[in-house]
């Protein structure tokens, strides 16, 4: 009788690993993108908020010339991230324009990454 309760819980679980697997979409990954977006902008402006870097300010502190690059590049990944999703919202858009669009998105969110990475390890 308790292998028969269980039985509805190992279905779910089959039936979510197998949904896991399905293939995404263009407009899955413009949303993706967005999200990864907004993580990064969070640490874009915890970086930007710490002191900036002196002779008597040492780590954790952040540099202004890094601050300025982060503000650039974040400013093109959401023009980027923005058009990836519009596509995505836009029904009149092809699956290629979709997927072209996120191509562009995800370039200018990997160009942030890249400098918020490089900060994070000249912050320890």
């Amino acid at each position: 009788m308790r292998s028969l309760r269980a039985l509805p819980f190992v279905v779910m679980i089959g039936v979510s690993a197998c949904a896991a697997q399905l293939p995404r979409t263009a407009s899955q990954d413009a949303f993706a993108l967005q999200s990864t977006f907004v993580g990064l902008l969070k640490a874009e402006n915890h970086y930007a908020e710490l002191p900036r870097c002196s002779p008597a300010q040492h780590a954790p502190c952040s540099d202004q010339n890094v601050v300025n690059a982060m503000s650039d590049r974040s400013d093109q990944a959401q023009i980027a991230v923005d058009q990836a999703v519009g596509a995505a919202r836009d029904t009149a858009k092809s699956e290629n324009d979709r997927a072209k669009a996120n191509i562009a998105a995800q370039r200018a969110v990997d160009a942030l990454r890249q400098i918020i990475d490089a900060s994070q390890a000249k912050k320890v």
